[in-house]
């Protein structure tokens, strides 16, 4: 059975995350470390994801996304109260999307393109 495991950096205290029958992956935690959001197969054919998010003491896994049949490769923000995600919610294609942490407030960024792997990094002007 697939699932994801935390533990500390040493390899100590590990501890089972999720227990799901189907594939999990593209974990990233939050900038304060006490949340982790990933990306759930719910068909179990590989042709549909959902992104869950979940605390890292293992309480609380909620499901955050419920349209288009895949939505994969999340990130936090900087700041942790909003995530960066690839959809095809709205198409075909994947798109990006943001929304705020608890799932609400959802917003298209990109329309028609493969748009995948979001990552954030400061620029200076």
């Amino acid at each position: 059975m697939p699932c994801m495991y935390v533990v500390d950096s040493n390899g100590d205290n590990g501890h089972r995350l999720t227990a799901n029958e189907n594939a999990e992956g593209f974990p990233a935690w939050s900038p304060d470390s006490r949340q982790i959001i990933f990306s759930t197969e719910t068909a179990g054919d590989g042709s549909s994801s959902q992104l869950f998010i979940a605390n890292a003491d293992r309480n609380n896994i909620r499901q955050l996304t419920r349209q288009g049949k895949r939505n994969a490769f999340p990130r936090f923000t900087p700041d942790g109260n909003q995530l960066l995600f690839s959809s095809d919610r709205d198409g075909p294609l994947l798109d990006l999307y943001i929304m705020d942490v608890d799932g609400s407030h959802v917003r298209r960024l990109t329309s028609g393109g493969i748009n995948s792997y979001p990552i954030w990094f400061a620029v200076k002007p």
